[in-house]
């Protein structure tokens, strides 16, 4: 019997391109306009303008950008956006239900207490990112902050966000 050599055709790599800056940016534009209306720099009456913006951007791109991390083989990368995708798609639920009149608008504790968690989470995901690069860090650190100083204001105002 003769020796019979089988060629597999070796697999190309494919390389795809980081999807960290879209999840960033997803989540930074969105966290900005929506901050601009919370600091009263933009008036309550544009809060519809977020609603889409946390959906699509704020939402699905860092959802996407979640899916590619994983692809990529970065485990904190897959959960820090895909995390943040989702917190994105409640907070705009949240407010589609309640300007749809499905529901009435929680406690101001209820969503206190959510983005307080949020922002624990964030800071010690923060903490993480310090190990690995003090950049990264500082951002995830920051935009903690950011959640913390959300949740402090929801709990001054009335059944509103």
């Amino acid at each position: 019997m003769a020796n019979v050599e089988v060629k597999v055709p070796s697999q190309q790599q494919v390389q795809i391109a980081n999807p960290a800056p879209l999840g960033l940016a997803g989540f930074g534009l969105t966290t900005v306009v929506l901050s601009c209306i919370n600091a009263g720099l933009l008036p309550k009456e544009a809060t519809p303008a977020v609603v889409p913006l946390a959906f699509a951007f704020g939402g699905v791109a860092q959802l996407i950008a979640g899916v590619l991390e994983f692809k990529n083989g970065n485990t904190f990368g897959m959960v820090a956006f895909t995390s943040y995708g989702l917190f994105w798609w409640w907070f705009a639920f949240l407010n589609w239900t309640i300007g749809a009149g499905w529901m009435k608008p929680p406690a101001p504790a209820g969503v206190g207490v959510t983005l307080l968690i949020w922002a624990c989470s964030h800071c010690t995901c923060g903490l993480q990112r310090f190990v690995r690069t003090s950049r990264s860090g500082v951002y995830s650190s920051c935009s903690g902050l950011l959640f913390f100083c959300w949740q402090e204001g929801t709990w001054a105002l009335e059944p509103a966000l």
